[in-house]
């Protein structure tokens, strides 16, 4: 395992990772094949300077405070 392999069970497995919807516990059981995957893609991206854009999507889900929101 390389140094900045973390344990899958940190991932939470019920819940599904965006944007893949792709379930924890499919990531949690497949953790061994897959981090040498994205290792590579992780130090091919780091060599190159540039990062896919599939990586560069996410979604952000606001999260209201308890007061209600007066303006924006």
């Amino acid at each position: 395992n390389s140094p900045s392999y973390q344990s899958p069970d940190r991932i939470k497995s019920r819940e599904a990772s965006e944007p893949n919807d792709i379930p924890g516990r499919v990531l949690q059981a497949c953790a061994n094949e897959l981090v040498d995957a994205f290792t590579s893609i992780l130090n091919l991206s780091l060599s190159q300077r540039a990062v896919p854009a599939c990586f560069k999507t996410t979604t952000i889900v606001p999260i209201p405070k308890k007061n209600p929101v007066t303006c924006l």
